[in-house]
């Protein structure tokens, strides 16, 4: 819905209530694991089930090549400008900000969560592989682009619709890492609850900052002059 101001918020207002419980369960999955695979070498025995399972559907290697590519480092980056670009054509700094939440989710895995957990393929000294920064890319910029989508989109159905498509992208992606022996499966878990919970969590807090979802302020009344924020209409006997 969009306010006086000019704009619509970041998160809509039906998602707004739910924005604090969704943060907090994809905060409470990352720390989770994170602790979980701590240090840890090669898959955990429901991994291995899961594994078997992937390998067994026997996608072709162009179906994980397709999952792949939507968070390749070109594509991703061909993602951020668009947006990027979009943001500035609409003249909306808050878009602009929010935008930055795609690479800053990747670098805080890359450069954070990896290190950190420490959590590795087969030898110790390998390269740390929790969480996935492809899938944390890819859940990051559906996450992000269907936020910014919602705004001009007015059915429900096509709302819907258009978060099972994006999701159905993250899905593939997160498959893909695994059935290409790219990651674990709790390495692409971790993957996308990163990227799901940062970009929601830096809108939401963007929209604090701006005050996106107070009250609009009452227009005037012309026999009463203008009215306080949050004041009640009064009608004239």
């Amino acid at each position: 819905m969009e306010r006086e101001r000019g704009r619509a918020p970041l998160i809509p207002d039906f998602l707004w209530p739910w924005v604090v419980p969704i943060v907090a369960v994809c905060a409470v999955i990352v720390f989770a694991l994170s602790v979980y695979l701590w240090d840890k070498i090669g898959p955990r025995y429901f991994e291995r089930r899961v594994l078997d399972v992937i390998y067994d559907w026997g996608f072709r290697r162009r179906v994980y090549r397709l999952g792949l590519e939507f968070g390749a480092p070109r594509p991703f980056a061909a993602v951020v400008i668009a947006l990027l670009i979009w943001a500035a054509v609409r003249r909306s700094p808050t878009v602009f900000i929010a935008c930055l939440a795609l690479p800053a989710s990747v670098l805080f895995v890359e450069e954070i969560l990896k290190p950190l957990v420490d959590r590795t393929w087969e030898l110790p000294d390998s390269v740390p592989t929790y969480p996935s920064g492809t899938a944390t890319g890819v859940a990051a910029w559906t996450t992000l682009v269907w936020l910014l989508a919602v705004p001009s989109v007015r059915s429900t159905g096509l709302r819907i619709g258009l978060a099972i498509a994006l999701g159905a992208v993250t899905a593939l992606t997160a498959i893909a890492v695994v059935g290409a022996h790219r990651h674990l499966p709790l390495d692409s878990v971790g993957g996308v609850a990163v990227g799901v919970g940062f970009v929601l969590a830096w809108a939401a807090l963007i929209d604090v900052v701006t005050g996106a979802h107070r009250p609009a302020a009452r227009a005037p009344d012309p026999a009463n002059g203008p009215a306080a924020v949050g004041e009640p209409a009064v009608s004239p006997d």
